[in-house]
């Protein structure tokens, strides 16, 4: 029996051209076309869906690059992302396993490389969102550092609490000043057993837990410290690396594992 490929796995140049068009002109000016209220017995073929598709697609999308939006936590995206996150689609690869992502993992492993000496660290991996890396850094915190309890801001990422929650983790929430810092007088003298949380951009309104490496020094002084986890805004990723190489030194903060998580909010 002669194995034959479904036409819609198959390259189409023409369609995918069309479709990159689309994506780069921006809204159609097209009268979008109703889509049913339920689901139809029968399918429209790649092509149709396409044309259907992209009046309500790229008329009613928020234009993240346009000089009218402000800075959010979704960002615009540079148009190698949009290269790439085809070739992904197109090769659908899985770290899961070597066999069926090779090149996957191994620039995953590369990049991981990079990045890992910044942050006092050997390793780590790719995770597809904050929540999950915010879970995955306070899970290496409790198996690694033995830690029990979660110290952090009330105005830390919501995400933070849902993992203290998955974990089986203490949460403790510290208040913070009129400008959402963290109040350090207001920290437990005994943090051995504690993940602390230090936000460096909050969602809401962009406040640090002060400045950070200054932050650190004084409640280091006066309290072992078992974990620190960063939860930051790319636009303050300079400072926390900065902090992180300055602090590497044993002498002035005791921590057993250090757990890094990068958002870009």
């Amino acid at each position: 029996m002669r194995y034959e490929l479904d036409a819609d796995f198959q390259p189409n140049i023409e369609a995918l051209t069309r479709a990159v068009s689309l994506m780069c002109e921006g809204p159609t000016a097209a009268h979008p076309k109703a889509l049913p209220n339920a689901l139809p017995e029968s399918g429209v073929t790649s092509d149709q869906a396409l044309i259907w598709l992209a009046p309500h697609v790229f008329d009613s999308a928020a234009y993240l690059d346009t000089e009218l939006s402000a800075a959010h936590m979704d960002p615009p995206t540079p148009w190698i992302t949009w290269a790439t996150t085809q070739w992904n689609a197109r090769l659908n690869q899985s770290l899961l396993h070597a066999a069926t992502a090779p090149v996957a993992r191994a620039l995953e492993q590369q990049v991981v490389s990079w990045l890992a000496p910044y942050f006092g660290m050997t390793g780590g991996h790719m995770t597809p969102g904050s929540t999950l890396a915010n879970l995955t850094a306070l899970w290496a915190a409790r198996d690694c550092a033995g830690v029990t309890e979660v110290v952090a801001s009330d105005m830390a990422h919501l995400s933070i609490a849902k993992a203290a929650k998955i974990l089986g983790l203490e949460l403790r929430h510290i208040p913070t000043n009129r400008m959402g810092a963290m109040l350090k007088d207001a920290l437990p003298s005994d943090l051995s057993k504690s993940a602390l949380v230090l936000t460096a951009g909050t969602t809401s309104t962009g406040a640090t837990s002060g400045r950070i490496n200054q932050f650190i020094s004084s409640i280091g002084r006066r309290a072992e410290i078992t974990t620190i986890s960063w939860n930051c805004a790319s636009q303050h990723i300079k400072q926390v690396v900065t902090c992180i190489s300055h602090f590497r030194e044993p002498s002035l903060i005791n921590y057993k594992s250090l757990c890094c998580q990068v958002t870009s909010q």
